[in-house]
């Protein structure tokens, strides 16, 4: 088999691989609720409190959010299948209308309630910022959007030019355009991640936008880059996306997203 021929097999191979991942999360739930706090106590745990009404009169649902610490993030998290009692959800301003949340750290009990506002009419994925010393809960911060942003394209271009460095690219023209390439897809695949509900529908589209952001960069390095030839080009392109890949979906696991 000819040396193009096996680089293209590679070429669909790890775009495949990439995909597997992003195309098995699709039966992932969202959490109807997720609330965001930043540098928590280690010992606070935090019950939803939901009030609702029907023909036998008020039922009152406690239920301990799940919890799951990601670096200085700790996010409490709501799911559909731990609320016992209820089988449909309208949307969380009513299903969750009046809720109040129990932090419990230090041996102190704090009840909150969660503001109306914050919670969508008929979304039911929404994400709280709460700071535990004030009890203030606010939106999503584009602040916090921003930094992970940054932080996460960081990773990738570390990663992919370390790769990039250990397949011999030393000219300054090279380096160039390799930050202007990766910068861009790496900010568009970072914007999409974070500008979709994560549901099956559009984890079906991140599966097929992995395979589509790999052939840009490959486009782009072969079309602008000269250093070397275009095979080791598309053989870098693949080996940095791969790496990068792997690298983002350990740290995944341990830092916010």
């Amino acid at each position: 088999m000819k040396q193009r021929q096996r680089l293209l097999l590679l070429v669909l191979a790890t775009a495949l691989m990439l995909s597997i991942p992003a195309a098995a999360a699709g039966i992932y739930h969202a959490p109807v609720l997720t609330l965001l706090v930043p540098f928590a106590p280690g010992d606070m745990s935090v019950t939803l409190t939901i009030y609702k009404n029907d023909k036998t009169g008020q039922r009152i649902i406690p239920v301990k959010l799940e919890k799951q610490r990601k670096g200085w993030e700790t996010q409490y998290m709501l799911r559909r299948e731990a609320v016992y009692g209820i089988t449909t959800w309208y949307g969380n301003a009513y299903d969750l209308k009046d809720a109040t949340v129990t932090l419990e750290y230090g041996g102190e009990n704090h009840k909150l309630f969660i503001p109306q506002e914050l919670l969508s009419e008929r979304n039911s994925e929404d994400y709280i910022q709460l700071n535990w010393r004030s009890g203030r809960m606010t939106a999503m911060s584009s602040s916090r959007s921003l930094l992970l942003a940054l932080m996460w394209t960081a990773i990738a271009l570390a990663v992919e030019g370390i790769i990039f460095w250990l397949f011999g690219y030393r000219s300054k023209k090279s380096w160039i355009m390799f930050l202007i390439i990766n910068t861009v897809t790496q900010t568009a695949h970072h914007a999409f991640v974070s500008g979709v509900n994560v549901n099956p529908s559009s984890i079906k589209v991140y599966a097929l936008l992995i395979p589509v952001l790999l052939l840009v960069e490959m486009v782009c390095f072969v079309v602008l880059i000269d250093e070397y030839s275009r095979d080791k080009t598309i053989s870098y392109v693949v080996a940095a996306n791969a790496a990068s890949q792997a690298a983002l979906g350990l740290l995944m696991s341990v830092l916010p997203t």
